[in-house]
């Protein structure tokens, strides 16, 4: 089984104001990502590619994909891009219909910032009524991980035995390292029973942080969405370096962190990659989607 445990639903109502799509696509998605491999694409063909609105497109991104299951993570930015068409609830909302149309094979968790008003009741709601499997958060958008608005929601993920990821690694729109692994310290030393997923395993600058946290806390994961770009000997070193220091890859998920990177990688291409690497059968099924199906309750 194959489970992308990290995707987005990006849309034109959903996170930023309407206007600041392309230049946010201009910038950092088209030149950040697409540009620095070498692949050509207009601003609005990236737009085309990234602005789905359709669960079949999903559904056809599964199977075309190499999938079983797709995990979406809406994102919430507070309005640091705009304030967009659609509020934060209803975006929730729109991404849960979207997974019970399609049971069994695309999932959600509710993604909101915690300074939202009734943040934690939203959060209850989401995983009570509507079937949405954890929390995202963005701390980018201008929170610290150990905030006291962020709490509330750690306790109610507790108590609903349900995981949180975050955002795990550097963002061009903050300067302010709000996603360090030295901030997350404090929220796993006091919430020690807090299923914590750190996205992107610290990407390429924090890394080794992530990795010891991998080690010294029971509860601490990590995913590797995003990681496509990198070559093979470089993905194979760091997956070694968590065996080595940590012992298995029994914390660490796949994902894909598309619909961004499938342009440039597409999913089948990287899940076609992760299957030839030198680990054992059941790492690999571990790795792509046992842990997640453990975690995530799919």
């Amino acid at each position: 089984m194959v489970i992308d445990c990290h995707a987005h639903w990006f849309s034109r109502d959903f996170s930023m104001a309407e206007g600041s799509w392309m230049p946010f696509i201009s910038e950092q998605v088209n030149g950040q990502f697409y540009k620095s491999v070498g692949l050509e694409m207009t601003d609005e063909a990236v737009a085309d590619a990234l602005l789905v609105q359709e669960g079949s497109d999903f559904v056809r991104q599964i199977a075309d994909g190499g999938l079983d299951k797709l995990v979406l993570l809406p994102l919430d930015y507070y309005d640091f891009f705009g304030v967009p068409n659609c509020d934060t609830i209803e975006m929730n909302r729109r991404h849960a219909e979207l997974a019970k149309a399609y049971p069994g094979q695309i999932y959600s968790f509710f993604g909101i910032d915690p300074r939202r008003p009734d943040a934690a009741k939203h959060f209850y709601t989401a995983v009570t009524e509507w079937g949405m499997k954890g929390l995202k958060l963005y701390p980018p958008s201008g929170f610290l991980p150990d905030d006291a608005a962020c709490h509330d929601l750690y306790k109610m993920a507790i108590e609903l035995d349900v995981p949180v990821l975050s955002h795990g690694m550097e963002q061009m729109m903050s300067t302010k390292d709000e996603c360090h692994p030295d901030n997350f310290l404090p929220v796993v030393q006091k919430f020690p029973d807090l299923k914590l997923v750190y996205a992107h395993a610290g990407g390429v600058n924090w890394f080794d942080q992530a990795v010891d946290m991998l080690k010294n806390y029971e509860n601490f994961y990590v995913d590797l969405s995003g990681w496509q770009i990198m070559p093979d000997a470089f993905i194979t070193g760091r997956m070694d370096t968590i065996i080595e220091k940590v012992g298995s890859l029994d914390k660490v998920m796949f994902g894909s962190d598309n619909p961004v990177f499938n342009p440039a990688i597409p999913t089948k291409q990287w899940v076609d990659r992760v299957k030839a690497y030198p680990y054992s059968d059941a790492e690999k099924d571990a790795f792509l989607g046992g842990v997640a199906a453990k975690l995530y309750k799919i």
